[in-house]
């Protein structure tokens, strides 16, 4: 297949450029860059049309807020780059504002919450989806949208399945499934082609930086967005963070009411040229991937916070329990964990002791 020349780079392409390789070398490592990665700036609720990719100018005000932006993982799908191959989030843009239709025979790799709100979409303007492809054995989207956007209108979900081929020159033919390991390589002979011209990937976000970056905010090694205490402050003194830039959400309400508690926290930042914080990390462990926020100061906190975060793979019938210094703090049982859905504690100021240095939260399988 021919290559069309490339145009001239603009200076806010080629810093875009220097994103997706550092967006490539993250998640790919040394492998080669074997196809163009699709950026995508959706919101917080992937029922929201995502918004067009410029980056916005940062603030000259001496308190500033980092808004609600996350981008598209690359997947490096094998094969031709025929015509027919887009992220959910720019699918989603096409139908819901733009009135274009993809196509009309629809794989989607990966089972992302976008990727399953698309395969309902996609059928209901009358294209025939016909799988959904997750490499992990669980799915990463909320229950509620499995069940209401595939099992509904009766989409297969292949989980422990990837695409391994691509076919089309200058249209996307089909593609080729196949179960993968618990190592998630292909297992041979489990190959099977679906004719489609059209493929969506949904294969996961992570929050958008580039100006946190800059301005030199330490981020988080897991979720890839600022490190923050219980009042949503960065590193940085008058730098505040929230939504998507601190870690993906599923919701759109949890991201409102983290925009509203940092505004309100800048705000008195500004007011009252508050004092240094004392701080008490927080961390996740055995399950736990993270937290948010990773700090906290037991003196100057509201009288609750809300920790948020996610677990490493399903639970069922077990508790997610806090401890301080090691002494648990609280214990909450849970009929079931699941990775793509996130969770949520309560802690209470009076509740904590004093000369503490570190909360832990942790995931305690209960004994059948």
């Amino acid at each position: 297949m021919q290559e069309r020349p490339s145009a001239p780079q603009t200076g806010a392409e080629e810093d875009k450029n220097a994103v997706f390789a550092r967006v490539w070398r993250r998640v790919m490592g040394d492998q080669p860059m074997a196809c163009p990665i699709v950026w995508d700036t959706g919101g917080a609720s992937p029922t929201q049309a995502p918004e067009a990719p410029e980056g916005a100018e940062p603030s000259e005000e001496a308190t500033q807020e980092a808004g609600t932006k996350a981008c598209a993982l690359p997947a490096p799908p094998p094969g031709c780059r025929p015509a027919g191959i887009y992220s959910a989030g720019t699918a989603q843009r096409l139908v819901n504002m733009e009135g274009l239709m993809p196509g009309r025979d629809v794989v989607i790799l990966g089972s992302g919450d976008i990727g399953l709100i698309m395969a309902r979409r996609m059928t209901l303007e009358g294209a025939k989806v016909h799988a959904v492809a997750e490499v992990m054995p669980y799915s990463g989207g909320l229950k509620r949208n499995i069940v209401q956007c595939l099992e509904d209108f009766d989409i297969p979900l292949y989980l422990s399945t990837t695409v391994v081929d691509i076919h089309g020159q200058e249209r996307l033919e089909g593609v080729t499934l196949a179960r993968v390991d618990e190592n998630r390589r292909p297992i041979p002979g489990t190959e099977r082609d679906i004719p489609c011209d059209t493929l969506l990937l949904s294969v996961g976000l992570l929050p958008e930086n580039e100006l946190s970056q800059q301005a030199g905010v330490r981020l988080d090694a897991v979720t890839g967005g600022p490190e923050v205490g219980d009042d949503l402050s960065t590193s940085i003194p008058g730098v505040f963070a929230c939504g998507n830039v601190l870690h993906v959400h599923d919701l759109v309400d949890f991201v409102s009411q983290e925009a509203a508690r940092a505004g309100e926290n800048a705000a008195r930042y500004l007011l009252e040229q508050r004092r240094e914080r004392q701080t008490v990390r927080l961390t996740g462990k055995n399950g736990v991937r993270y937290t948010v926020p990773q700090y906290l100061d037991p003196e100057g906190m509201e009288e609750s916070v809300t920790v948020r975060f996610r677990v490493g793979k399903p639970y069922q019938n077990a508790d997610l329990a806090v401890y301080a210094d090691g002494a648990l703090l609280r214990r909450v049982h849970k009929r079931i964990l699941p990775p793509g859905e996130m969770e949520q504690l309560t802690l209470r100021r009076a509740d904590l002791p004093r000369e503490l240095a570190e909360i832990t939260i942790q995931v305690e399988e209960v004994a059948q």
